[in-house]
């Protein structure tokens, strides 16, 4: 945004993976720039109940007559919220809502008290669409689910900042390296990756796994039991993109028969194209 003329300020929240509360941290990541993380609560209750106050009260202090747009990425209700607040605040600014993928269809194995509040947020969330002036959609299909007017959305399939690097590479001869970057979420296919190591038995083969999320206590015990699972938890981001680049195969293994896949793009996509490493996916309706 800003190599094409805008200025942007940041109002955000970051995932740490320490498990520890954190407090409020006041940056910038250009001159001028006015940047906050909001407090981080660990209790995942709490971390939401706070972001739904915390943003209203940054954008009490922020003068937003000086913004033309407001933008806010995932579909999440305080983010929503927060783009209502400013609508109300600022008549005339402009309000974007980018939707990489869509909450209430990712978690397919939520508690029914999950559910149950899920569809609670869903009528909150109805309620915030009527305060968003345009939408960057992931993929086609998520019109069927949002209340998306005509000519209020364009479908752009993911963002990605890699240097491309389609250099040719010798095969080195062991191990040969499968690896998956990325959240590790109970619908994703990470748990069919794993057992399929198990069944190969070969010492040559090894199975690379970047990233954090609700099955990274499964990686961990199955890292203990096979050697050849390799976990290696939250790395920067320049040094897992040097891996991809240095793997014999990166792999997506999302199953195409679930619904969701329908309304998400992997994020990772675009990187590992770009990687020069083959990259091993299955036919997802959202690609």
């Amino acid at each position: 945004l800003e190599e094409n003329g805008a200025a942007v300020d940041l109002l955000c929240t970051t995932v740490y993976s320490d498990n520890k509360r954190h407090r409020e941290v006041k940056w910038s990541h250009r001159e001028g720039a006015t940047d906050v993380y909001l407090p981080y609560e660990v209790k995942r209750t709490k971390r939401f109940v706070s972001e739904l106050f915390l943003f209203s009260k940054f954008l009490k202090k922020m003068d937003l007559y000086k913004y033309d747009v407001v933008i806010a990425y995932l579909v999440h209700l305080p983010f929503l919220r927060a783009l209502k607040k400013s609508k109300l605040i600022n008549k005339s600014i402009k309000t974007v809502l980018v939707c990489p993928d869509l909450f209430n269809m990712m978690d397919l194995k939520a508690s029914f008290f999950k559910k149950f509040a899920k569809r609670i947020e869903k009528l909150f969330l109805n309620n915030y669409f009527k305060y968003v002036d345009g939408y960057v959609l992931f993929t086609k299909y998520m019109i069927e689910q949002m209340p998306i007017k005509e000519g209020k959305y364009i479908v752009v399939e993911g963002v990605n900042s890699t240097e491309p690097n389609f250099s040719l590479k010798q095969r080195k001869n062991n191990p040969f390296v499968l690896m998956y970057a990325g959240s590790l979420q109970f619908n994703f296919g990470i748990e069919n990756i794993i057992d399929a190591i198990d069944l190969i038995k070969n010492e040559g083969i090894e199975l690379h796994i970047y990233g954090d999320g609700p099955l990274s206590q499964i990686v961990i015990e199955k890292s203990h039991s096979n050697p050849c699972v390799k976990f290696y938890r939250f790395v920067d981001h320049n040094i897992v993109v040097q891996r991809e680049r240095e793997a014999d195969l990166l792999i997506n293994c999302r199953d195409p028969l679930l619904e969701y896949t329908k309304y998400s793009f992997p994020s990772k996509t675009f990187e590992y194209l770009l990687s020069g490493t083959p990259f091993l996916t299955t036919r997802l309706r959202g690609i």
